[in-house]
C-alpha cells in the first residue's frame, strides 16, 4: 500500500484512491515519479544519554528521555503542517543491493542530538544529551522520528551524512505510539520512499541505517524479520512492532528500516540488551503510523484521543490492610474536564472502567486507549466507605508540543495521603 498527500484534502490517502479521484493515467504517473520528490518513510533511534547514564539495559527494553513539559499546540502550528508537500507515488518493483540502496537513502537520514535539563524530586537541575535517528519526509524539511529521542529536550540539531547541520524544532508527537515529527528550515530535501508493513513476512530482508552510539554516523546493517506483530511493552504502553536481527544500537532509534526495494517499512524503536542476548531488536510497522504521522502533520495532534483530565497514581495491595481497595487514585481534577462534570473528585479510587477491572494507574491508561472521544463509559470510584457508578463522556485529548520548559521528576507526595500508596502515575 502506498500513501499520497492530496494537497485538496490535506491529508495522505492511498495512491489509488488519489489516482481514481484525479483520472491519472500511465503516462502522467509515470511522468509524476520523475517529478513528486520521495516522501513519508519510519524513523527510529535509540536515545543514548552522555554523562552519568549508561548505555547498557539490563534484560529490559530500552528507551531514553524523561517526562516532558508541554503546552498546547498554537495555531501557527497547526496551519503550518497543513501546507504539507506532496507525496511520491514510486511503484518500485526492483530489488536492489546494500550498495544500492544505501547510495539511494543515506542522504534521506539524518542524525538527531537532543539536549535537555531535568530537575529531580530533590531540586536538582542537571544536564543531559542523548542522540537518536530521523528521516526526511518532505522536501522542506520536515522530519520524522521516535518520541523518546526528542522527549525532554530543550535544543535539537539535525546533521545530513554530507556534514550539514540545522537548528530543529518538535512540531508535534504520539507519545502512546513513539512518534515524533520535527522540523528543519531547509528546502530541496530528498524524502525517503514509503512502502507497506503489512507485506512483510517472517524471513524478508530488511536494512537499517542510523547512527549507533551516536557517534558510528550513517551505518548501513541487515538482517531479516525475524517475528510479525510482538507485543512490546515500553514504560508500561504496549506497542505493536515487528522482530528485527539487524544490529542497532543507541543512537538507532527512530531511523528507518527498510525493505529490499529501498521502501521504509518500519521505524527502529527499542531491543533488548543483556549479557549473552543478541539480535532482539523492535520496530514500529510504518502502516501502524501512517493515519498517526497524517494526523499530526494536518492538525498538529493525534484527533479523537480519549482524555480524562485527572491525575493519578497507583495504589500497591498494602491498602488493603487499611481497608482501602488497590486502584488508580484520583491527586487532581481539572475542573473544566469531563471527570469534573461527571463528578470524579481528589481521593476517589476508580476500580473499573465498564466491565475492566483497573488496579493500576497504567492500567487505567490502557483501558482508556479502547475509548474514543465523545464515547460515554461508567466509571466505579471508591468513596471512603462507598462504591459509586459515574457516568463519564470523554473530552478529547490535545497532546502539544515542547517548549524547552524544563521537566520535573513524578512527585511522591501523594505518598503521605494513603499508606503504601505507589508511583505518581500521571496525567491523563
Amino acid at each position: 500500500m502506498k500513501y499520497i498527500y492530496d494537497n485538496e484534502k490535506k491529508c495522505f490517502v492511498e495512491s489509488n484512491e488519489y489516482e481514481r479521484a484525479h483520472g491519472m493515467s500511465q503516462e502522467k504517473k509515470s511522468q509524476r515519479r520523475k517529478n513528486v520528490p520521495k516522501i513519508i518513510a519510519a524513523v527510529l533511534c535509540f536515545a543514548m544519554i552522555v554523562g552519568a547514564f549508561a548505555l547498557g539495559v539490563n534484560y529490559q527494553i530500552s528507551r531514553g528521555g524523561e517526562d516532558m513539559m508541554m503546552t498546547e499546540p498554537t495555531e501557527a502550528t497547526i496551519a503550518s503542517t497543513k501546507t504539507f508537500g506532496a507525496s511520491n507515488t514510486s511503484q518500485n518493483t526492483t530489488v536492489l543491493t546494500a550498495k544500492e540502496l544505501y547510495a539511494s537513502n543515506v542522504g534521506s537520514v539524518v542524525g538527531i542530538a537532543t539536549t535537555g535539563t531535568t530537575r529531580n524530586i530533590f531540586g536538582q537541575v542537571s544536564q543531559y544529551a542523548s542522540s537518536g535517528t530521523g528521516f526526511v519526509i518532505t522536501e522542506d524539511g520536515y522530519i520524522l522520528t521516535n518520541y523518546h529521542v526528542v522527549e525532554n529536550g530543550t535544543d535539537y540539531t539535525v546533521t545530513f551524512s554530507n556534514g550539514d547541520t540545522y537548528d530543529a524544532t518538535v512540531v508535534a508527537y504520539e507519545a502512546d505510539n513513539d512518534i515524533a515529527v520535527i522540523k528543519i528550515e531547509a528546502t530541496g530535501l530528498t524524502p525517503v520512499t514509503i512502502g507497506s508493513s503489512d507485506t512483510l513476512s517472517v524471513g524478508d530482508t530488511i536494512y537499517a541505517i542510523g547512527n549507533p552510539l551516536g557517534e558510528l554516523t550513517f551505518s548501513l546493517t541487515d538482517g531479516l524479520v525475524s517475528a510479525l506483530d510482538r507485543n512490546i511493552n515500553i514504560d508500561g504502553d504496549p506497542i505493536n512492532m515487528f522482530q528485527i536481527n539487524a544490529a542497532v544500537n543507541s543512537g538507532n532509534s527512530g531511523g528507518p528500516v527498510f525493505n529490499d526495494r529501498g521502501e521504509v517499512v518500519g521505524i527502529v524503536t527499542a531491543k533488548y540488551s543483556d549479557t549473552g542476548v543478541e539480535g532482539l531488536s523492535f520496530a514500529i510497522p510504518i502502516n501502524d503510523i501512517a493515519d498517526i504521522v497524517n494526523d499530526i502533520l494536518t492538525n498538529g495532534y493525534v484527533t479523537g484521543k480519549a482524555y480524562f483530565g485527572i491525575t493519578v497514581s497507583t495504589l500497591m495491595e498494602g491498602n488493603q490492610f487499611y481497608g482501602t481497595p488497590i486502584g488508580a487514585y484520583v491527586t487532581a481534577v481539572d475542573d473544566t474536564s469531563c471527570a469534573a462534570t461527571a463528578g470524579l473528585q481528589v481521593g476517589d479510587i476508580i476500580t473499573k472502567i465498564d466491565n475492566t477491572e483497573i488496579t493500576t494507574s497504567s492500567e487505567l491508561v490502557t483501558a482508556k486507549k479502547q475509548y474514543s472521544a465523545g464515547d460515554s463509559a461508567v466509571i466505579t470510584v471508591t468513596r471512603g466507605d462507598e462504591t459509586i457508578e459515574l457516568n463519564i463522556v470523554f473530552d478529547e485529548e490535545k497532546p502539544s508540543v515542547s517548549t524547552g520548559t524544563q521537566a520535573t521528576e513524578p512527585s511522591n507526595e501523594t505518598q503521605s495521603l494513603i499508606p503504601y500508596s505507589g508511583s505518581a502515575g500521571g496525567s491523563y
